[in-house]
């Protein structure tokens, strides 16, 4: 599982919402490597097959030739019983993170906090709880250092890369492209000798899904999805027999939040 904001360099910039400029287009670079790093590490640690998952705008050609790319889909059309790891490469910390570089939790400029089962979660508790779905455990983090506490929270004793230290939402001290690597390539690889001691993350049925907003007309929106409840102006909360029922109606909301009100906000 990839994403940008965690990528050493990736410090002073939305990714979403902003148009092209060329600060994005170094830092996709950077990403680009950070993600063949991780690749490597894989096959040095012995896996015979990876799969990328596509976060933000990849340039198929820098991408390790080894690998193969899932583009334009979600972790439900990806992850089954098969795989042996997930990982997450480029990772931030959740929303409300004080320490966290570009922390938020799918969408910086709609969603406050998103909770499951009561507890504050990012997006790897949202996406490592798919990987437990499936009985497959995170096995590695790099990001920022408030990202890799965080999963050291969630998953146990996962490896991690710390590549950057945050000194606020839009500052930090960052290693170099080459020292990142080296760490996420070295991590990645000795994470994969320690999966008999991981665990899936996995939460308790029925699986409460509450999404905090920044305005009540997302929550209008929101309640017209079956099954949804309104527990105050700004927040609805979805309860599902299990985690990917619940994550399928977050999951939902999130693709409202990205599609309709990111691009057109409204009051």
């Amino acid at each position: 599982m990839t994403d940008m904001e965690g990528v050493a360099g990736a410090a002073v910039f939305s990714a979403y919402g902003l148009p092209p400029n060329p600060q994005i287009a170094g830092v996709l670079r950077l990403m680009m490597k950070e993600i063949n790093a991780a690749i490597a590490g894989c096959f040095d640690g012995g896996a015979t097959e990876v799969i990328v998952h596509e976060a933000h705008g990849f340039d198929l050609e820098m991408l390790d030739p080894r690998a193969r790319i899932v583009r334009g889909g979600n972790l439900l059309n990806t992850l089954d019983t098969s795989f042996d790891a997930m990982m997450f490469v480029g990772q931030h910390a959740m929303s409300l993170t004080a320490d966290g570089v570009l922390a938020h939790t799918g969408s910086s400029r709609s969603i406050v906090e998103v909770k499951i089962n009561g507890e504050p979660a990012g997006e790897m508790a949202i996406f490592g709880g798919v990987a437990g779905a499936y009985n497959v455990p995170v096995a590695f983090v790099s990001g920022d250092r408030a990202a890799c506490r965080e999963a050291k929270a969630l998953f146990g004793e996962v490896g991690t890369a710390e590549v950057m230290e945050g000194l606020g939402n839009h500052a930090a001290i960052c290693l170099s492209n080459q020292e990142a690597c080296e760490l996420i390539r070295a991590g990645a690889a000795r994470s994969l000798g320690c999966l008999p001691s991981l665990r899936p993350l996995q939460y308790a049925a029925p699986v409460e899904m509450e999404i905090r907003l920044k305005a009540p007309a997302l929550a209008d929106t929101f309640c017209l999805i079956p099954g949804t409840e309104r527990v105050d102006a700004t927040t609805v909360r979805y309860i599902g027999k299990d985690y990917l029922e619940a994550y399928r109606v977050g999951y939902l909301c999130l693709g409202l939040v990205l599609n309709r009100w990111d691009r057109n906000p409204g009051h």
